[in-house]
């Protein structure tokens, strides 16, 4: 943040309270004014749901645990909460597959922000979910690019940009080689943080362009 300038955080989205995705939310706060936090209903583990809980009452902000439906807009951003569509009780990982997941249209483009969802959040989206909800020009790739992915879903997204925010040098395999592969034949630019720094998706001459800060935030290719 402190790269980007960024000043002020109108909206903190939580995704789930897994530490590596809560275990920053202080420094969000450090110096910036952050006009409203929500998360998903589903508040385990406990420990992350008390740090983001302790952050936002240090700093004043209002927090509220939002579900499927529930609509955000600022200026040409509108964010819509499609999933998960109702609780998911004993999937792989409960905290992952009731991640907060989020259809943004800025600026005319269609943006899907999956958290860390699973195969079984997933398949429940697509159940209960219209397809146009889902589609998206571009992807935030769940789980770091873990293999735990629903092909169905990724082909009802197909995306035009696919970005996957995972670790240098993780333990874990992410991101997952066969996914990149699959995203890849499905038409989509896959761009990923260990070895392309900062990466975003920008609107360039009518269309979609990628820009990556490269190799020196994140891993030498």
């Amino acid at each position: 943040l402190r790269r980007l300038r960024v000043r002020e955080v109108p909206l903190l989205v939580v995704s789930h309270f897994h530490v590596d995705h809560v275990g920053g939310v202080a420094g969000v706060f450090r110096g910036r004014r952050v006009g409203a936090v929500v998360g998903p209903s589903w508040s385990e583990p406990p420990y992350g749901s008390a740090q983001v809980r302790e952050a936002a009452q240090r700093a004043g902000a209002p927090l509220a645990p939002v579900q499927a439906g529930w609509r955000w807009r600022a200026g040409a951003v509108d964010l819509v909460a499609v999933g998960p569509p109702y609780p998911l009780r004993g999937s792989r990982s409960d905290p992952n597959n009731n991640s907060l997941v989020l259809a943004a249209t800025v600026g005319g483009v269609r943006i899907l922000l999956t958290g860390d969802a699973e195969t079984e959040e997933q398949r429940a989206m697509l159940e209960t979910t219209p397809a146009a909800a889902i589609r998206a020009d571009v992807l935030k790739v769940a789980h770091h690019g873990s293999a735990y992915q629903a092909p169905e879903f990724l082909a009802a997204v197909r995306p035009a940009v696919a970005l996957v925010c995972v670790g240098v040098d993780n333990d874990y395999g992410h991101p997952n080689a066969g996914l990149l592969d699959r995203l890849t034949r499905g038409g989509a630019r896959v761009l990923r943080t260990d070895t392309d720094g900062d990466v975003a998706a920008v609107q360039a001459g009518g269309g979609l362009a990628v820009v990556r800060r490269g190799a020196e935030s994140g891993a030498p290719r």
